[in-house]
């Protein structure tokens, strides 16, 4: 073969082209090309430079088609900022959340960023914290930034290496038990919803405002996704006010937003009703595009080499300009009819010539997007599994709306007297359904089901579900807790618990739809449509899911056992002893062995069941925050 640099054996080399697409900005760029997209990343480093000369926010929208390399540009930027500018601040997100969640979304994704390890390894944090000098000079920073008693305290104590994990969930939103909040010196915050969004963003301005004088970059990745269905613009309402609010009060700040070009010319086209409020913000948050290009023949041939000099057997070659083992006519049915090639394209291309040169065969036979689909949404339900209860609001807030979507069931706009106590509506007049996310602490979970109470949300709809997972079991010594699920459930509200398997599909269903939304989802190097994805997801639902839609529906009977008191008498007796034998229950409440593993199953939200023999039961446990001291 020509320009081959000798007698090489390629099935002993890894394949350079194994990888077409990032996961995000903070993943590591294989290959970069400098030339490629050069004028768009050098119009980053302008504006960053601008925010930080004229202490004047900046907004920059970056757009291109799918493939185009997007969210590459970040990771460049990433990378830029962390080798030259460390004292920039870089935060990353995809934006996965509903409207009504979005500032506590924001934030959690903030403080995960600051939390991440750049240069000699030192958290964005620590680094940012450190740099304000002495503690007398710290203290009076403190000062004249009029940071609330709770923020400046926390921020002392992290930068003082005190219960730094705490101080991380604090900042992050998350709730804390009375002996965290002991531990750190500050009260409990409100658990009023409106107040969370509003403090959430009072909490991401006051950490922008933490790096003064040095600029904030923060990139919001997939903006297509905040819509749960074509047409639903909520999110992006959202996400526009907010991004403007931040703007308008920092001065370091530049925000940058990646947006799919045919979703920008939608949102921009005259005549359209999305116009009046695109043009609003425009000035502001999208006051500067740099629109991303598809590659021409001699970028993709740079970008061939680059990866290929990736592989130290072909290093050597690549650096004299030859692609061994590929050759320029196999990339010729790319730009035959163009002449430009997305870079996902002709890397996934390079990955199928390479391998079949490897094996020495023809290319091997593309996987059909029914299989690529089903072994994608394995993955994530895998990945949701080992995370647990971890991102909980985010997979509700996100997934729930999308899920019924595809159910062809779209919401409803929520009463504004009861977007405190209500998530999401769904259904018509007579049959509309108000539900409650019930996720919270045990802490909190008493005053979200008072607020639910006191709002009569079960006046004021026909079904009312209070949801809340399987895993965040109910303690035994939950009191007020038991006392208003009991009142609301008199009521008519319903307690809806969806077990891990349920919560992990839900998972994995919101992140494929995201992906497809963004265009970040391609099977054999050609981008997947959003309605081929809810196509095949409508047509494979897993069973949980089925079973998720008809809980929420009302359409699965109640599974209650005979004697409701029995069943909370034995959820105390449990709890308080963790594991105990079925047959020890029986005895204590004076019933057969046969009633109480009857009663523990219809509990299963709470109860586990292990049929032995003997039969056990053991209770579920809710997860915890770990403290440490450094």
């Amino acid at each position: 073969m020509a320009d081959s640099p000798g007698a090489i054996d390629l099935s002993t080399l890894r394949n350079p082209f194994a990888r077409s697409v990032i996961p995000d900005a903070w993943t590591e760029t294989e290959g970069d090309v400098a030339e490629i997209n050069r004028e768009p990343f050098e119009q980053c480093l302008r504006l960053l430079d601008s925010v930080e000369a004229n202490r004047c926010g900046a907004g920059l929208m970056v757009t291109g088609y799918p493939g185009s390399g997007k969210t590459h540009l970040l990771a460049r930027l990433r990378a830029h900022l962390i080798a030259r500018r460390p004292e920039v601040l870089f935060v990353y997100t995809r934006l996965e959340s509903s409207a009504a969640h979005l500032c506590r979304f924001l934030r959690q994704r903030f403080v995960h960023d600051l939390r991440r390890p750049t240069a000699g390894g030192v958290p964005q944090l620590q680094r940012i914290l450190a740099a304000k000098g002495d503690d007398q000079a710290f203290e009076d920073y403190l000062d004249r930034a009029v940071f609330s008693f709770n923020l400046r305290t926390v921020l002392g104590k992290y930068r003082q290496g005190t219960h730094r994990n705490l101080c991380a969930h604090w900042l992050a939103g998350d709730a804390l038990s009375q002996h965290a909040l002991n531990s750190l010196g500050i009260a409990e915050d409100t658990d009023d919803e409106d107040s969370l969004e509003d403090q959430s963003l009072r909490v991401i301005g006051a950490l922008v405002r933490l790096n003064e004088p040095h600029p904030v970059v923060f990139c919001c990745d997939q903006v297509e996704s905040l819509e749960a269905y074509p047409g639903d613009l909520r999110g992006l309402h959202a996400y526009v006010r907010i991004a403007a609010m931040l703007h308008d009060m920092q001065p370091n700040l530049l925000v940058v937003s990646c947006i799919q070009s045919a979703y920008y010319e939608e949102l921009s086209r005259d005549g359209d009703a999305k116009i009046v409020f695109f043009r609003q913000f425009q000035d502001r948050i999208w006051k500067y595009r740099a629109n991303l290009r598809p590659l021409n023949w001699e970028e993709a041939r740079a970008l061939l080499r680059a990866r290929l000099a990736l592989v130290p057997t072909l290093a050597e070659s690549a650096a004299r300009g030859s692609l061994w083992p590929l050759q320029d006519e196999d990339f010729r049915p790319l730009f035959e009819k163009l002449d430009s090639c997305e870079a996902r394209r002709v890397i996934h291309h390079a990955e199928q010539v390479f391998e079949s040169r490897r094996r020495g065969g023809a290319l091997p036979a593309p996987e059909s997007p029914a299989r690529f689909l089903a072994r994608r949404f394995e993955a994530l339900c895998d990945e949701a599994l080992r995370k647990g209860t971890e991102a909980l609001e985010t997979v509700l807030a996100h997934g729930l709306p999308k899920l019924l979507a595809l159910a062809e069931v779209h919401e409803r706009e929520r009463r504004p007297e009861h977007a405190r106590s209500v998530d999401l509506v769904f259904g018509d007049g007579r049959q509309a359904t108000a539900v409650s996310f019930c996720h919270q602490s045990p802490q909190r979970l008493p005053r979200r089901l008072k607020s639910i109470l006191d709002a009569d949300i079960t006046g004021a709809y026909p079904r009312v579900v209070l949801l809340r997972p399987a895993a965040l079991a109910i303690g035994a010594h939950a009191l007020k807790t038991r006392a208003y699920l009991t009142m609301l459930e008199e009521r008519g509200a319903r307690l809806v618990q969806p077990p891990a398997e349920a919560l992990a599909a839900l998972d994995a269903l919101r992140r494929l739809l995201a992906d497809a939304q963004s265009g970040d989802l391609a099977c054999a190097g050609q981008t997947l449509e959003s309605a081929t994805v809810a196509q095949w997801l409508t047509e494979t639902l897993p069973e949980p899911l089925h079973r998720l839609l008809d809980e929420l529906a009302g359409e699965v009977p109640e599974q209650t056992p005979a004697s409701p008191a029995r069943a909370r008498n034995l959820l105390d007796y449990v709890a308080e002893r963790h594991v105990i034998l079925a047959s020890e229950a029986a005895a204590y409440l004076q019933t057969s062995e046969e009633e109480i593993l009857n009663c523990a199953r219809h509990c299963s939200g709470q109860l586990g069941v292990l049929a032995g023999p003997p039969a056990v039961l053991f209770a579920f446990v809710a997860e915890g925050f770990a403290d440490e001291s450094h």
